[in-house]
Order: C-alpha cells, then sequence, then structure tokens
C-alpha cells in the first residue's frame, strides 16, 4: 500500500542528530522519482518540519550505494525532472562512507 504503508526503511540517530532514510535499488542504475511514494513524500516532509536534522534515500546502483538529500530530490522534481541516470545519482549524493562520516 503506497499510500498508507511505511514511510521509510531506516530511522538513524546519532548524538543530537537523526535520519529517515528509505532504501531503493536502482534497475540499470536509474532513479524514476515517481518511486518517491506519497507516504514517504509526507514523513519526510512532516520529519523535517518537525526538526529533524536530515531526511534521505540510499539509492543503491550497481556497485556503489549513495545517498541524496530528499529536499534535492523534491527541487529536481520540482523542476521537472523524471528520474536520475547513473550520472545525476553520482553528481547530486555522496558515497555511503562519505555520509556517514559526515552524519
Amino acid at each position: 500500500d503506497n499510500k498508507n504503508g511505511q514511510p521509510a526503511d531506516v530511522i538513524i540517530a546519532k548524538g543530537n542528530q537523526s535520519a529517515l532514510v528509505d532504501c531503493k535499488v536502482c534497475e540499470n542504475n536509474v532513479f524514476p522519482l515517481i518511486r518517491m511514494e506519497e507516504n514517504q513524500i509526507n514523513a519526510m516532509k512532516k520529519w523535517l518540519y518537525c526538526g529533524n536534522a536530515y531526511a534521505a534515500f540510499a539509492l543503491k546502483l550497481d556497485d556503489d550505494i549513495r545517498i541524496i538529500d530528499y529536499e534535492t530530490l523534491m527541487k529536481l522534481r520540482n523542476l521537472g525532472t523524471k528520474s536520475l541516470d547513473e550520472e545525476d545519482i553520482r553528481r547530486y549524493s555522496l558515497p555511503f562512507a562519505a555520509w556517514k562520516e559526515q552524519f
């Protein structure tokens, strides 16, 4: 149930920071933005509105896991972007290891 289902796969807490993260596997290293489900968008919006630090999607490419923040994806979507190819994903995201170090 995409409309009423769980809004994210992982909640991460470290120190005084928290993150709401949904995980997606990218077929052929492409992420169609339509895969951002309504309940996920609403949950992430509310998560940030309530003062939490970070909402993001973890995107699994063939050889990498990348973290792209919710706000970046929403800006791209609002500009009319329909999907991100591998080059786009790498441009707008961080490798998981680098993201984990700064979190």
